[in-house]
């Protein structure tokens, strides 16, 4: 799970690299009179606010894999030294 988890994060960071809509913000500018340029960069904004919403709800769910996997990881070892420590009580019957 560590690993998925960790997978999880590189490609969502490669993601966030990715998801720059530069072009449309330039046409936006570049015809800045127009009705429609003004439009374009209100919903590119918003567009690109959403993607990183939506990235900071990967990156979140990767945390949660790895402190579950740690939970569990932890509750099993407490079970193997349980487990050890009645073997050895029976060991010396």
């Amino acid at each position: 799970m560590h690993s998925k988890a960790s997978g999880i994060r590189t490609a969502n960071a490669e993601a966030r690299d990715k998801s720059s809509l530069d072009d449309a913000e330039a046409v936006g500018r570049s015809h800045a009179g127009w009705a429609a340029g003004s439009a374009s960069n209100d919903c590119v904004g918003a567009w690109q606010r959403r993607l990183r919403e939506l990235a900071d709800l990967v990156d979140s769910a990767a945390d949660a894999l790895t402190t579950g996997t740690n939970a569990i990881t932890t509750e099993d070892r407490a079970i193997a030294d349980g487990l050890r420590a009645a073997g050895g009580v029976l060991e010396d019957a």
